[in-house]
């Protein structure tokens, strides 16, 4: 990932959540228990972001959700791209 290419950096989770309600980014970083509290604050139902990975950093756990737009290819690319990272890591 590139910043300013595919990469947006915000300084703020809310920014981030907001770009993936609109549709402007596909995917983001949270802890399921802000994505929920989140959705909740917006009266959308907890399937609205669906989960596509969960992380370990540090002893807590976060996801990576995609909008619902987000392509076949661009899954892939991500669900590979995960799986180098725990091979990785297990090493």
């Amino acid at each position: 990932f590139e910043e300013g290419n595919n990469l947006y950096i915000s300084a703020e989770d809310e920014t981030s959540f907001e770009q993936v309600l609109n549709n402007r980014v596909d995917l983001f970083i949270e802890s399921p228990i802000s994505i929920e509290v989140r959705l909740k604050n917006r009266d959308l139902p907890i399937d609205y972001v669906t989960p596509v990975f969960k992380i370990e950093l540090e002893g807590q756990q976060h996801c990576i959700a995609l909008s619902k737009g987000s392509s076949n290819e661009m899954i892939k690319r991500i669900s590979d791209a995960f799986e180098n990272i725990q091979l990785v890591d297990k090493h």
